[in-house]
């Protein structure tokens, strides 16, 4: 047939860059869909994802606290970070046992003003004592 409609074609007539065998050359990929994906394995990465608004209320926060810190007579001092921290982390112990926060942003704050609260209370002790 001179139309291109000869049905005894090999496949290197039709693509005739490609092997005339299949086993020459390269292989061809297997196109069988597995029956079930494999299961992703558990990760603790959805624990910390915190939306835009926790983070804008945390930055929030924070400059509030800093704007408190300013207010001292003495200004920003490690004794007076210290003793405002000190503050505000047993206010939050208090709050957290009335109404049991169970957002990962809640216990992520607390757990750095408590460090930060360590830290400063180790400065001030540090610079007092020289």
């Amino acid at each position: 047939m001179a139309d291109g409609g000869d049905q005894n074609e090999g496949p290197g007539d039709e693509y005739p860059l490609a092997p005339s065998e299949p086993g020459e050359g390269c292989r061809r990929p297997s196109l069988s869909v597995p029956e079930e994906p494999p299961e992703a394995p558990p990760s603790n990465a959805d624990v910390y994802q915190f939306t835009l608004a926790e983070l804008l209320m945390l930055v929030t926060a924070a400059s509030v606290f800093l704007s408190l810190l300013g207010l001292f007579p003495q200004g920003y001092t490690a004794q007076n970070f210290a003793g405002l921290a000190g503050l505000v982390v047993l206010a939050w112990i208090f709050v957290a046992w009335l109404l049991e926060p169970t957002r990962p942003i809640v216990r992520a704050a607390f757990w750095a003003m408590l460090a930060m609260y360590l830290v400063a209370c180790l400065v001030a002790v540090i610079k007092d004592w020289r």
